[in-house]
């Protein structure tokens, strides 16, 4: 289920999008025909999740003025909540771009038999829309963070928000929340249990989202034709074939 959020839904589906993996996860992929999507804080930027100084003088103004006493300990309080927080969002990363990006075949790719599946906004919302789980899609936004007041409204929001340092991931995500169980006798979220997993798989019709397969331009032929019969024999109808920067060069 897509959360019907308008601040935060992609605008065009059309959009093409690229998801790129390792071959085991690639394989995980089809294995599981589901999409994995990753613990918040089991992410490398170590921002993820976090706002603004202008957020949080922001939030504390908003309290101040609510006349309740201690605004400063009730602000710390939220800030040590949202921290608390990331252990319960998962998140899966995609990049928009009309074609290949070296730079990404060579942060996330991995070398040798590296694989980036190609889809569009629409397919991937489309496949997100019959599970059951609240999933917010959208447009990551880069943003000075000394300049830039994070809205307090969702908490999903700071999710979705990076320093301008990331501006060449050119990043889609697809969050939702852990299914995790309640303190014993109480409504709050239990995230001091060591039994918290460490992402969630969503499952999708892998044929309706995967529009292609491309394998890295460092993938030797045995890796290539690998790749081929795994996607065979899962019945994946996209055919990998071989990154276009892999193609001869003209002199």
């Amino acid at each position: 289920m897509l959360h019907a959020e308008s601040r935060i839904m992609p605008a065009d589906r059309s959009k093409v999008i690229w998801r790129y993996l390792d071959l085991w996860k690639f394989v995980h992929l089809l294995h599981s025909s589901s999409l994995y999507f990753a613990r918040a804080d089991s992410l490398d930027d170590k921002f993820e999740g976090a706002v603004t100084n202008r957020t949080f003088e922001a939030r504390l103004k908003a309290i101040r003025a609510t006349g309740w006493p201690d605004p400063e300990k009730i602000a710390e309080s939220i800030s040590r909540t949202r921290k608390r927080l990331m252990k319960a969002v998962a998140i899966s990363c995609w990049h928009e771009n009309s074609i290949e990006s070296a730079a990404m075949w060579s942060v996330y790719g991995g070398r040798g038999a590296s694989i980036a599946i190609r889809s569009t906004i629409g397919h991937l919302c489309d496949a997100l829309e019959a599970h059951s789980n609240e999933i917010i899609v959208a447009h990551v936004s880069y943003v000075d963070y000394k300049k830039v007041i994070i809205p307090d409204g969702s908490m999903f929001y700071p999710f979705f928000f990076k320093q301008k340092s990331f501006e060449h991931e050119r990043e889609l995500r697809a969050a939702c929340l852990l299914d995790i169980p309640a303190v014993p006798g109480t409504m709050d979220l239990d995230l001091d249990n060591g039994l918290i997993p460490h992402g969630v798989l969503i499952p999708i019709d892998l044929n309706s989202v995967i529009n292609t397969v491309s394998v890295s331009p460092a993938a030797p032929q045995w890796q290539f034709e690998l790749v081929q019969a795994i996607a065979n024999r899962c019945s994946l109808r996209a055919i990998p074939t071989r990154s276009m920067l892999d193609e001869d060069p003209v002199f």
